[in-house]
């Protein structure tokens, strides 16, 4: 209909395109787009024209009704009856034949380029990805009420999506976007209705329980029971479901959902407090984004995800204590090396293995709870000592083994206070009734691994309880008052940022089984071996710079096992030494220290 399928180019070098009609004062004419001197351009915008003119001609057939007409001969004995009926869409006349020759029925006129069309014919022309046209005059079929101004413009988005169109008139424009997305809501939630109302109407609390049996089927041991992980992730579902107000699940949109993280993010009362940590608040909105998504995917849910939502970071109120206490943390929390002294003097043998294998490998308490024997070797020579050009001797010990957390490699050499630790459990252990079922290396008095879950399948908290044990010691002690009370967690913290120090980030990142310790190139583990000799040389150096320490306590790992201890501090039995050694006497001491003249005398016999 008016289409020449191929470009010509006149003698100025100009595409051309001839194209559809134009109402002239004598008839119709074809209407010519010039299409620029680059062809390639000149391509996609005479398609585009094409598409163009072929929405122009959908329309005009829509608002152009057919009128019948003969198309042979009637018989002598014909007859034509008209009747004229009513319809919601007005008078409808209807023609009742009888000896007519057939009849065709055929539009007048033809589709022509009108005012709208060749505004945006001219700006797919000009290639253009918006166009601003004035208000059309006519959308939509012949008889029907007139649109609205966003119907129209709806209609017209639809008819022709291969450009954006909006109203020349920002006023007009803007009352029809209001229109249009007034009208989209309501069909949005119609929809939904009519899903959820032959779903039975499901709520956001028998969503939450789904999600529930969803976590605990997925988060199982070996032996099909819920892990920690998924008890506490249980957990947290279910402060969702008491700080959450119900509702109907077809009343979940954007608004409701971005209200509940709100919620959250104000840090609603817990169980035993009046108001959640930051930290805490930081996962339970994390774990409702995560249940969001399940809900989209979950299998026999009807419940969809508005297309309009977006989770961004948001912001957890804090008070001015809180804020306080961050800015003077916001380095990362290490000992120094008189913390390290203090905790190394104060702590039992026990306490002692578990600060050198945080110093010493840098594992945290899950990694010292899955050790097992077989991962140490003590005592022998490196087996790869030429490969990875590492001079080592029979008299070396090593730890190799995967790390639990990112499944990566790591191989750690022992310092000789390790091995005499290490040597000193193996006797302890002998004399332990362990469990048959257990492999660890490390067990408690009860024969049991230091990772085994508690009665309530939560997290096993008997290697952080040991140390906070150690810290709360220090503390008690007048002369260490001020002693921080850093978690067990801050051992591994404090090896990799002695290794920084001495040999880089890439060492100490595979010194601490990091997935990717250089962040520029992920595929390095793929092609070559991660340099474990670079790592034993920064271990050797910080067990030099530590030995001092080591060498404080003459007997870090005794035989007996010493039962009690003393009544006094560990400060003031320093003192009671110190001063005996300068010739105080035994009563002056007493008075002093507050202490009787026997403690002094007990005390003094020691040293």
């Amino acid at each position: 209909m008016a289409k020449k399928k191929e470009l010509c180019q006149n003698k100025k070098g100009l595409f051309v395109r001839n194209l559809g009609w134009r109402k002239t004062q004598n008839g119709f004419s074809q209407k010519k787009f010039y299409l620029g001197r680059e062809e390639p351009q000149a391509k996609i915008a005479s398609l585009k024209l094409e598409q163009l003119w072929d929405a122009v001609c959908r329309r005009w057939e829509a608002a152009t009704l057919p009128i019948p007409q003969l198309s042979s001969k009637p018989s002598l004995r014909h007859s034509i009856t008209t009747e004229t009926i009513s319809t919601p869409n007005g008078p409808l006349t209807t023609l009742n034949s009888i000896g007519v020759g057939e009849l065709e029925f055929e539009r007048p006129g033809k589709p022509v380029w009108d005012e709208v069309s060749l505004t945006i014919a001219e700006a797919i022309r000009n290639g253009e990805a918006t166009v601003r046209i004035p208000l059309p005059s006519q959308v939509g079929q012949s008889g029907l009420v007139s649109p609205s101004i966003g119907q129209r413009l709806d209609q017209l988005r639809r008819d022709i999506p291969f450009i954006h169109i909006e109203l020349l008139d920002e006023e007009l424009q803007c009352e029809a976007e209001s229109e249009i997305k007034t009208e989209g809501n309501k069909l949005i939630k119609r929809g939904r209705r009519m899903i959820f109302q032959g779903a039975g109407g499901e709520t956001l609390y028998h969503a939450l329980d789904e999600y529930i049996k969803a976590l605990e089927s997925k988060h199982v041991n070996l032996d099909g029971t819920v892990n920690p992980t998924g008890t506490a992730q249980v957990r947290q579902a279910l402060f969702l479901k008491e700080c959450l107000q119900d509702c109907l699940l077809e009343d979940l949109d954007t608004p409701r959902i971005l209200a509940y993280q709100e919620t959250l993010a104000l840090r609603p009362p817990g169980k035993r407090v009046k108001r959640i940590a930051v930290r805490t608040a930081r996962n339970y909105i994390k774990q409702f984004r995560h249940f969001i998504r399940w809900l989209s995917t979950a299998p026999g849910s009807s419940w969809k995800r508005p297309s309009d939502l977006e989770f961004t970071s948001i912001r957890i109120p804090e008070t001015v204590q809180e804020k306080a206490t961050t800015a003077r943390s916001s380095r990362v929390q290490t000992y120094s090396y008189d913390e390290i002294q203090l905790l190394w003097e104060y702590a039992s043998p026990l306490k002692r293995l578990l600060l050198l294998m945080g110093l010493n490998c840098g594992f945290d308490a899950k990694m010292i709870a899955t050790l097992q024997p077989e991962d140490i070797h003590l005592n022998q020579e490196h087996p790869s000592a030429r490969e990875i050009r590492y001079q080592s001797t029979e008299n070396d010990s090593w730890i190799f083994r995967l790390r639990n957390k990112t499944s990566v490699y790591g191989e750690w050499k022992l310092w000789p206070i390790t091995v005499s630790a290490i040597e000193w459990w193996h006797k302890q252990r002998a004399q332990i009734e362990i469990d048959e079922d257990v492999s660890a290396f490390l067990v408690n008095q009860k024969g049991r691994a230091y990772d085994t879950p508690t009665a309530g399948n939560d997290r096993n908290m008997q290697i952080p309880n040991l140390w906070r044990g150690l810290t709360d010691k220090i503390c008690k002690d007048e002369a260490h008052s001020t002693f921080r009370k850093l978690s067990f967690g801050k051992l591994r913290k404090t090896a990799g940022n002695l290794i920084r120090v001495e040999s880089g980030g890439e060492i100490a990142g595979v010194f601490l089984c990091h997935g990717t310790p250089v962040k520029s190139d992920d595929l390095l583990d793929f092609y070559t071996n991660r340099p474990f000799a670079k790592v034993f040389e920064a271990i050797d150096l910080v067990g030099h710079r530590l030995s001092t320490i080591w060498s404080s306590i003459e007997i870090p790992f005794p035989e007996q096992r010493k039962r009690g201890g003393s009544n006094i501090s560990r400060s003031k039995i320093l003192r009671i030494k110190s001063m005996r050694r300068q010739g105080f006497k035994l009563d002056h001491i007493a008075e002093t220290l507050g202490v009787t003249k026997q403690t002094v005398s007990r005390h003094s016999q020691k040293s």
